[in-house]
């Protein structure tokens, strides 16, 4: 009996190791450099004095890479099959794959300069924000028109420290347009956030939700103007919170804490 133990125990981590070799990382990410040859005349940080209504400019899909280059364009994809473009635009059917073990990367050191004609015509400061797959199974990516949902929170230290939103779920009235990427093993997601001018340097983080999951990035240091955290009267944000008695808060902003919660 003795000299079948040690054949027992190595039979028994043979079968553990097959049982989670498919969950084990198949890449690591680096934070890529990114490549801007477009001049423009004047560019500068966006200024707030409220929770900001946000739509994560979402830029494109890649493979895991030292550097990329960005025209101020989304990416031009290579053609792709016909289930593969259905698939993709059928964003709200029930599928097997899920965005277990997705992470967020923030590179807010970098700054790139860009104009979302969709909502303003002046060039602004922004910094790059990665959805990454490092496992080794496909994963689930959902967003709509041309951004993700995800919003910016920060670090509360006027008095006992706490996260709140500084952004929140830009309104949209059309429930279509949703699409869904498949984020294959050692490729990401990429998206660009606003940086904004203001006098006081705190923590900051990504919110990115996913479907109905929700991945957070590490803390960062960044910029914002303390009165980020008000939400506005009148505005989209306050009507919704006053009409629901701030039972919208959760969606609206992705889980973050507001402020201001108390008054509605």
């Amino acid at each position: 009996m003795p000299r079948i133990l040690p054949f027992i125990i190595l039979i028994m981590f043979g079968c553990s190791s097959k049982k989670y070799a498919g969950n084990f990382a198949v890449g690591k990410f680096r934070i890529p450099i990114i490549i801007q040859d477009k001049a423009v005349n004047r560019v500068a940080y966006f200024a707030e004095e409220d929770v900001a209504e946000i739509w994560p400019k979402f830029i494109g899909q890649f493979s895991f890479n030292d550097s990329i280059y960005f025209n101020g364009e989304s990416e031009k994809r290579e053609s792709v099959t016909k289930d593969q473009f259905l698939w993709e635009q059928r964003a709200l059917k029930f599928d097997t794959l899920s965005s277990d073990g997705l992470q967020v990367f923030a590179d807010y050191e970098s700054s790139v300069i860009y104009c979302d004609k969709a909502v303003d015509t002046s060039a602004h400061f922004f910094y790059p924000v990665y959805l990454v797959n490092e496992t080794a199974d496909p994963k689930i990516f959902i967003g709509k028109d041309s951004y993700g949902f995800a919003i910016q929170e920060a670090l509360d230290t006027t008095g006992y420290p706490r996260w709140y939103a500084i952004e929140g779920r830009g309104f949209d009235f059309c429930g279509n347009g949703y699409f869904r990427r498949k984020i294959l093993p050692n490729q990401f997601i990429m998206f660009l956030f606003p940086k904004y001018a203001g006098s006081e340097t705190t923590l900051l983080r990504v919110r990115v939700k996913v479907g109905e999951d929700l991945v957070v990035s590490k803390a960062f240091s960044g910029v914002i103007n303390p009165k980020q955290f008000n939400i506005r009267k009148g505005g989209w944000f306050y009507d919704e919170l006053k009409e629901t008695k701030g039972a919208s808060a959760n969606w609206m902003f992705y889980g973050a804490a507001i402020k201001e919660i108390d008054k509605f």
